[in-house]
C-alpha cells in the first residue's frame, strides 16, 4: 500500500502534474470570471427588458382607461399634450375645387413658416384679409394630407349656427409663444 502512495505523490508532484493543476486552476478562474460576466449582462438585459415592459404597460393601461371613459373627458395628461402657439398668418391661399379649404403659410417661431390647411374659406368675404392676423394654433398634431397638401396644424377656431370666430390673442404676442 505505501508504494502505491508513494506512486501517488511522485505522480503528483511532477513537473507535468504541477503544470496540469495551475492550468485546469487558470481554466476554472477564466470560466469563472467568464460566467460572472454573462449573469451581470442578463442581469443588466432584464433590468432593460423589465423597464421597457412596465413602460409599455403604463401606456396601454392609460390609453385603455381612455378608452374605457364615457364621460367625453380626457385626463389632464393628454390635455398637456397638446401645444398651442400664437401664429401671424403670412399668406392665404384658395385651394382649387374646394369651396371650403385655405392654405395658410404660418409664423410660428420656427426656421420656416409653417403650411396649415384650414375649412374656413366659406367665413370670410375677402380671404387675404387674414394676413397678418394672429391666431392660436395647435402645433403638434402629426402632419396630414388634405386635398393634396400637407397640414401641419390646426387653427383654433369657433362657430355656431350665426357667429364664427378665429381664437386670437387680444394684443401682439411673439409668433410661437406656447398657450399657458
Amino acid at each position: 500500500m505505501k508504494s502505491i502512495l508513494e506512486k501517488f505523490t511522485r505522480i503528483f508532484s511532477s513537473p507535468e502534474a504541477q503544470e496540469f493543476k495551475e492550468e485546469l486552476k487558470d481554466t476554472a478562474d477564466k470560466l469563472q470570471k467568464e460566467a460572472q460576466e454573462a449573469t451581470a449582462k442578463v442581469v443588466e438585459k432584464t433590468k432593460e427588458t423589465t423597464e421597457a415592459v412596465a413602460g409599455k404597460a403604463k401606456s396601454v393601461t392609460h390609453a385603455v382607461t381612455n378608452e374605457l371613459r364615457t364621460d367625453g373627458k380626457i385626463g389632464y395628461e393628454d390635455f398637456q399634450k397638446v401645444e398651442v402657439k400664437v401664429g401671424t398668418i403670412l399668406s392665404v391661399e384658395e385651394i382649387e375645387k374646394s369651396d371650403k379649404l385655405l392654405l395658410l403659410q404660418v409664423e410660428l417661431g420656427e426656421e420656416n413658416p409653417r403650411q396649415i390647411v384650414s375649412g374656413i374659406k366659406t367665413y370670410f368675404q375677402d380671404v387675404q384679409s387674414l394676413v397678418n392676423r394672429q391666431a392660436m394654433f395647435v402645433t403638434n398634431l402629426e402632419p396630414r394630407k388634405i386635398f393634396g397638401h400637407e397640414s401641419n396644424g390646426m387653427i383654433f377656431a369657433v362657430n355656431d349656427k350665426d357667429n364664427f370666430s378665429i381664437l386670437e390673442p387680444d394684443t401682439v404676442i411673439t409668433p410661437g409663444t406656447q398657450a399657458s
